[in-house]
């Protein structure tokens, strides 16, 4: 067992190294810029640049709180073995599954574990289907260094200012729902790691916008993008685009209508014909991540059985999924925070939905009960309190977006 004092110790000595430093300095230049196109005020630009220098503590919190983060080890080797490679996607492919094409690369930043792991992740589990489209994405970004965990860090930061640059410029973003996002803890937190969440919300807020902007063909390329990087979010997104069509797309259209009702039919029909497969595998996922959280009791796993009188239930856990972590079993700080984050966005839908008029206030039910659609089915596969406020970040956020911005696109154009 490692002690916190040598957790301490090894966070330390990898806090602050030259390369990181640069990597920053490239945001900043992106801040800078993005000021002086006046696409960013002084206040949000002075929150990028505080919020953006998080990464270089992470690996101290991250320590100090004891929480297993171990595929942090997995994403800046993905894209450093991607980047060394010269983008050559056969040495790429061949790099992951031979022993001699792997030792020709060099792993001074990562401890190896009897020649196969690195940071206690395996060569291969670095290399899942995955992955490999998210090093591509990443190795694109024009931050030169993947070097460590913060390295990879600040590509998400990186990432993020592109993203809130972008969705002001858009009007999609106002500046003080701008501000919001930018200090709000999960969102500092989860921003800050060197995981895929970031890449993940930046997908699913692309897709809301260019949806609610009735640009089909953005819409449909970027949940291509959402189903190569996050699966089951593309089967999500995937249903709320088609009924989001169906409901508020302009009515006179009528072949692209029908053709909408035929997408949605057809779904329905092979849901339906493969629902005791798809059933199997959701139980198989489920066992997993309870296997995981209850090792010694393995006999306390229950397979879901989806009947009609499972509705309460379902319903419950996407309320239970959405205030995870609960205020009153908040442990720390960050959780305390993260938990009045919930509270916070449920009274900002409601006063949006109050000062609507019929159009706005069924704008705001179609998002909220598109959000509790997608944290329900995740409330019914996990119950760490850890996974449920990493994975319903990028929902809230997305979701947030997409109820101010329809209502505020709508105002502007039909006065509602």
């Amino acid at each position: 067992m490692i002690s916190t004092y040598q957790n301490l110790s090894h966070a330390v000595q990898d806090l602050i190294i030259f390369t990181d430093i640069i990597n920053y300095s490239v945001i900043l230049i992106l801040i800078f810029s993005l000021i002086y196109i006046k696409n960013l005020n002084h206040y949000i630009a002075t929150a990028l640049v505080l919020t953006s220098a998080v990464p270089f503590a992470m690996p101290i919190l991250i320590a100090l709180v004891k929480v297993d983060m171990t595929d942090q080890a997995a994403y800046p080797l993905a894209v450093r073995f991607l980047r060394l490679s010269l983008w050559d996607v056969k040495e790429f492919w061949t790099a992951m599954i031979t022993d001699e094409a792997r030792t020709s690369f060099e792993y001074s930043r990562f401890e190896v574990f009897e020649g196969k792991d690195f940071g206690g992740v395996r060569i291969r589990e670095i290399f899942q289907f995955q992955r490999v489209p998210i090093a591509y994405l990443y190795s694109i970004i024009p931050l030169p260094f993947s070097e460590s965990q913060i390295s990879f860090a600040l590509l998400n930061k990186f990432l993020f200012v592109m993203l809130i640059g972008y969705l002001i410029h858009k009007k999609a973003l106002t500046n003080n729902l701008a501000l919001i996002f930018i200090l709000l803890p999960s969102c500092i937190i989860w921003t800050s790691v060197a995981l895929r969440d970031t890449l993940v919300l930046s997908v699913m807020c692309l897709i809301v916008l260019f949806l609610i902007e009735h640009k089909l063909i953005l819409t449909f390329f970027f949940l291509l993008v959402l189903a190569l990087i996050k699966t089951q979010n593309f089967y999500m997104m995937s249903v709320i685009t088609l009924f989001y069509v169906a409901f508020f797309y302009n009515r006179e259209n009528i072949y692209r209508r029908y053709f909408v009702y035929f997408v949605i039919l057809f779904a329905f029909i092979i849901f339906s014909s493969n629902f005791d497969k798809i059933l199997e595998y959701f139980n198989e996922v489920r066992k997993a991540f309870y296997s995981f959280d209850h090792p010694l009791e393995p006999e306390g796993f229950k397979e879901l059985v989806i009947n009609i009188n499972m509705l309460p239930e379902i319903i419950f856990r996407g309320f239970v999924f959405y205030f995870n972590p609960a205020i009153w079993k908040a442990d720390t700080v960050a959780k305390m925070l993260i938990s009045l984050e919930s509270l916070f966005f449920l009274l900002y839908t409601y006063s949006i939905y109050k000062n609507s008029n019929k159009k706005g206030k069924n704008i705001v039910i179609f998002w909220v009960v598109s959000l509790f659609f997608c944290l329900s089915i995740y409330g019914l596969l996990v119950e760490n309190v850890g996974t449920a406020a990493r994975w319903k970040f990028p929902f809230i956020l997305t979701f947030i977006l997409a109820i101010s911005y329809n209502i505020n696109k709508d105002k502007r154009k039909n006065k509602i």
